[in-house]
């Protein structure tokens, strides 16, 4: 109709959509019934309109509106996790602030959710593992277990490794043969890990060598099947060597025992 009349194009208003969700409107003959009633009162009432005041309209827009204020999600978004509570926060605040520009607080809460992914990425979580009493390995942390043995260590790394984190990566690994000079087998449960990149491959082909120089052997448990083709075409199976790739981590323990001569676990 827009189009036919030489007028603006024209479409439902974010205020009318929380009228209609205010008045529980179930199909789009809500549209239509509206526009019949518009104009309407465009073509006969508005002599008797034109008065009103605008903060009376303002009113009745705020009090639909409000309706579409949910706190509790906001609760719940911060409970879920501190990134999604300040997205949601962020977005409230920045659209009040960009008003009218809805989008503007939209594009907002967008780019923060964006920068925390690839933070996050950037620093996923990685713990040292110790044997738990019921014989899985778990976070020593959290669970305050001992060190696995004097020479032997095991790290779980839960995310995708690729070119972002691969520097996190190495450097923790590092930083565990700094801090345990006795150390002779470091374990890395890849369970967690999805893919690995070109770039992360010729980082572990390059701390791999770097390690065997030290005498300590990287060995890996768990690899899921996708990952294990990726270390497979790229030769770095025959690199690291292919006995030190296991199937779990109890086989894995059991063989870096066996090596130290001392019991399994």
């Amino acid at each position: 109709v827009a189009a036919f009349c030489h007028s603006m194009p024209v479409s439902g208003s974010f205020s009318r959509s929380a009228l209609n969700l205010a008045s529980h409107a179930k199909s789009g003959a809500s549209s239509l019934i509206a526009a019949g009633f518009v104009l309407l009162t465009l073509l006969y009432f508005t002599s008797l309109l034109y008065h009103l005041p605008k903060p009376a309209l303002a009113a009745m827009i705020v009090l639909a509106v409000t309706n579409l204020i949910d706190l509790s999600a906001l609760r719940h978004a911060w409970q879920a996790g501190r990134d999604d509570g300040i997205a949601a926060a962020l977005t409230v605040v920045a659209t009040l602030a960009f008003a009218p520009n809805i989008q503007n607080g939209i594009l907002t809460g967008i780019t923060f959710s964006l920068g925390a992914f690839i933070y996050r990425r950037m620093s996923p979580r990685m713990v040292q593992l110790g044997i738990h009493p019921d014989g899985a390995l778990r976070d020593a942390g959290h669970h305050g277990l001992p060190a696995l043995h004097p020479e032997i260590a095991a790290l779980r790394f839960d995310a995708t490794l690729f070119f972002a984190n691969i520097s996190f990566f190495e450097d923790a690994i590092l930083k565990l043969e700094r801090e345990n000079p006795d150390l002779k087998q470091i374990l890395v449960v890849a369970s967690g890990i999805n893919h690995v990149d070109a770039s992360a491959v010729e980082m572990l082909r390059r701390l791999s060598r770097r390690l065997r120089e030290c005498g300590i052997t990287l060995s890996f448990s768990s690899a899921k099947r996708q990952v294990m083709e990726v270390i497979e075409r790229t030769g770095l199976a025959a690199e690291i060597g292919r006995e030190n790739f296991f199937g779990s981590e109890r086989l894995a323990l059991e063989e870096l025992f066996r090596r130290l001569g001392g019991e399994g676990a």
